[in-house]
């Protein structure tokens, strides 16, 4: 049924589409549009309650631009102004054949993601990239064609109607699927049993009745991508391109440029400290490279094959079992002897999972390893529920089989509470001293065994974290320290990272009586020019100069001076909220818009289209936070629009009034705005202070607001949010 409306796409010259009511069809035929070289003017209804709020989630319509008609007329007179049908860059067309595979994540991952992401990571060991909306917020159209170009498959997981932001999703893969069906790439499109695609695309879907029913779809789409991959030549780029074009960045999410992070990543003190073995915390907040960070140590840990290294990253619904099932079957005293020996269980699972799989084939090759290796094995035993998959899928069978006992438990027993004893019988699925022995007899044959844990805090709001949260990231720390003492008596050496925000580790550290036990980096940037140095190294990557100094590669790119005289560097910088991923954010919306229209370097009316999205994007991202923390509240910080750059706590609480948030709210809301850095503190009229400014310590920014009397405290807004909140004193 839509094969007739795609051939009168490919037909035009150019594509009228109304969006003042999104659907699954009109994003899709928009995405379609846009992969057949077509220009896309979108318009939308004035005088219709217009989804504004659902444009502004999605992402790709508002970065797109879109003109407001009232009637026909109005319609008409637009249409006939129309004289520019330049499409849009699809971008330089080099595949990326170290990571040809782009995914679609949702905002909350279930069974079926971990379940596409396990298959394709350790059954069909396809490297890939993914939008995942927990790290970026929203997606650009620049990222979203970037990314198709240069992929040889792209997976678009449907989800449920009930899902938490479907429909926000679902639009998303709507606008994928149609631009990586024009552009001839490798598409999967997954949903369960036909629940959400409209009718006309019932064909392109691969629809699934269990999670064992993703596995053939997941097999077959990656021998086709990969085999499409290697049938590129390296280094083939299609058209002329400019060479702002060309200029590199990376991507803004490490785990999207694992092949290219070396060749550019900044080796800070903090970094040499962790590869060393000191430290035991890495804190840091979202986006401030604690992931960079985590990828070059595992890759450089991972270049002497005698190592272990664990790389575990789990999904935070994942646990929700163990903390609502688990935990309330258990009194205090058994809690955190629980939840220890359950991660203590797992992580010698892991390395008994890990040394199986390093060692399958030169087991048979090797007679000091072969009796080793074959004990372990009978050990293992290759229990189903954790030998499939990855880590993430292997945690998730793991708190189910012990749900399912548990459940089974609560209904034979009635005890309020369970004994140490049966819960031990219920965790453990193997002998367990003999599984610990067996491992440290084999890793003693081995190097350095490091494990490195990543995501557990993540979904976390900033405030009103729950002790529970806080008992299991205790016990996890507890359990390595444990396995570190016994691997340490077997002389084998044992290093363990954890990975943290900053304001996770401050709630730890407060509820521990012994602060002084772990040692921890924070790797949240306070110096432009260390920021400078993260930028010049991306921009010389692929250049011989690699000893160019930030300002020549810099004024290659961007116009020298903006905006009456500024630096452009240092206007850039000052609208990062200090964050690298926000900073490369920034710059790539306005280099889209310049290489869109074909310039040699970024200007200020580049700047100024790329920085209205990039604002855009920053308010949705933190407003998602909020809404984390406070579900009744929505876009909290539209609430501000047209205010003036400088506001007493009067005028806040006034807006937020206004906005219809409970009174009762206020006081916690205000501190989250000042703790994301949406506002900080006027000291006077030329100096600002907002939470990177006194180096992320919450408690001293409070402390400085709260020595202000009323009359004399005035908070300000971050230039950052200027733009995108239409800002008195900021245009």
């Amino acid at each position: 049924m839509v094969d007739p409306i795609v051939e009168k796409i490919v037909e035009a010259d150019f594509i009228i589409s109304d969006i003042t009511r999104l659907n699954f069809n009109v994003s899709y035929e928009i995405g379609y549009a846009i992969g057949q070289g077509k220009r896309v003017f979108l318009v939308r209804n004035s005088t219709i309650e217009p989804d504004d709020l659902l444009i502004r989630r999605v992402g790709i319509f508002d970065t797109l631009g879109y003109e407001g008609y009232r009637n026909s007329d109005d319609l008409s007179k637009y249409i006939s102004g129309i004289n520019d049908i330049k499409p849009l860059s699809l971008g330089k067309g080099e595949i990326n054949r170290e990571s040809p595979i782009y995914i679609i994540s949702p905002r909350e991952k279930a069974e079926e993601e971990i379940r596409i992401i396990s298959r394709l990571k350790k059954i069909s060991r396809v490297p890939f990239r993914i939008f995942d909306p927990q790290e970026t917020g929203r997606m650009s159209s620049g990222e979203a064609i970037e990314n198709v170009t240069v992929s040889t498959g792209i997976i678009v997981p449907l989800v449920a109607a009930h899902r938490q932001d479907s429909v926000v999703h679902n639009l998303r893969c709507a606008f994928i699927a149609g631009l990586s069906h024009a552009l001839g790439k490798e598409t999967l499109i997954l949903q369960y049993n036909n629940e959400v695609v409209p009718l006309d695309y019932r064909d392109s879907i691969s629809s699934y009745g269990n999670l064992d029913g993703i596995d053939g779809f997941i097999s077959e789409f990656a021998s086709r991508s990969v085999a499409q991959a290697l049938k590129v030549q390296r280094g083939v780029i299609q058209g002329e391109h400019t060479k702002l074009e060309e200029m590199p960045l990376g991507a803004p999410a490490a785990e999207n440029e694992m092949s290219d992070l070396p060749s550019y990543f900044l080796a800070t003190d903090e970094f040499n400290r962790v590869s060393s073995g000191e430290i035991q915390i890495v804190a840091g907040r979202k986006g401030a490279g604690k992931s960079a960070l985590f990828f070059q140590i595992r890759n450089l840990k991972r270049k002497d094959k005698r190592n272990i290294i664990l790389d575990l990253h789990p999904e935070g619904f994942q646990l929700k079992k163990l903390k609502t099932l688990v935990l309330d079957r258990l009194d205090e005293g058994s809690k955190e002897h629980t939840i220890t020996a359950f991660w203590e269980y797992l992580f010698l699972l892991e390395i008994c999972y890990k040394l199986l799989e390093k060692d399958r084939q030169k087991y048979f090759h090797d007679h000091k390893i072969r009796p080793l290796y074959e004990q372990l094995k009978a050990t293992y035993n290759f229990d189903s529920f954790v030998t499939e998959g990855d880590f993430a899928e292997r945690l998730l069978k793991l708190t189910s089989a012990i749900e399912t006992k548990f459940i089974a438990d609560q209904n034979d027993s009635k005890d309020e509470f369970l004994s140490r004893e049966r819960v031990t019988e219920i965790l453990y699925q193997h002998d367990l001293p003999k599984l610990r022995n067996d491992v440290i007899e084999y890793l003693q044959e081995k190097g350095e065994v490091w494990i490195l844990f990543d995501n557990i805090d993540k979904g976390w709001p900033p405030h009103g974290i729950e002790d529970s949260d806080l008992t299991i990231l205790k016990c996890l720390i507890e359990a390595l320290g444990k396995l570190k003492n016994q691997l340490r008596k077997r002389d084998v050496f044992f290093r363990a990272v954890v990975f943290i925000r900053n304001d996770v580790y401050e709630h730890l550290l407060s509820s521990q009586s012994d602060r002084g036990k772990m040692s921890k980096v924070v790797i949240d940037w306070v110096d432009g020019d260390l920021l400078r140095e993260f930028l010049r190294l991306r921009l010389v990557s692929k250049t011989k100069a690699r000893d160019k100094t930030f300002y020549l590669a810099w004024r290659d790119m961007v116009k020298a001076h903006v905006f009456g005289g500024q630096e452009s560097s240092q206007y850039f910088i000052d609208r990062c909220l200090m964050r690298p991923r926000a900073l490369l954010e920034f710059i790539r919306h306005c280099k889209s818009h310049a290489v869109n229209l074909r310039k040699s370097e970024i200007d200020e009316d580049d700047i100024i289209h790329g920085e209205i999205a990039y604002s855009v994007d920053l308010i949705h991202y933190i407003d998602l936070e909020i809404r984390d923390v406070y579900p009744v509240v929505d876009d909290l910080l539209y609430s501000f629009i047209g205010c003036d750059r400088h506001l007493t706590k009067l005028d806040i609480e006034r807006r937020l009034g206004e906005f219809g948030i409970d009174p009762n709210c206020f006081v916690d809301l205000l501190d989250l705005l000042v703790w994301y850095g949406v506002f900080g503190m006027a000291e006077d009229i030329d100096k600002e202070v907002y939470i990177y400014n006194v180096n992320y310590d919450f408690k001293k920014l409070k402390a400085l607001i709260g020595r202000r009397g009323v009359n004399d405290l005035l908070y300000c807004v971050n230039p950052a949010f200027w733009r995108g909140l239409e800002i008195v004193s900021g245009a």
